[in-house]
């Protein structure tokens, strides 16, 4: 039974905006989080987030688990200098 039924696991699995605030985007990391401890999803990331999420998330103390992933849009008009030089370190 439950969500994965059929499917075994769930291979990544993405917080899509930072939107919801803080008290949110840290509830829902530790049901991900817990996730990956019960075996239900292999990886667990981001998607949209900015410097300053990625930094409370990292410097956070629940956490277990790093984002595999910030999916987020770069192109030649939308160039995130910034944020590209945090996660690249």
């Amino acid at each position: 039974g439950g969500l994965v039924s059929g499917l075994g696991y769930i291979d990544m699995l993405l917080i899509h905006s930072p939107l919801s605030g803080q008290r949110r985007r840290l509830e829902t990391w530790k049901a991900m989080q817990e996730a990956v401890d019960e075996g239900i999803v292999k990886s667990i990331g981001v998607s949209n987030y900015g410097k300053h999420h990625i930094e409370e998330l990292l410097g956070w103390d629940e956490l277990k688990y790093k984002p595999v992933v910030n999916q987020i849009e770069i192109s030649p008009w939308v160039m995130r200098q910034e944020l590209l030089i945090c996660i690249q370190s």
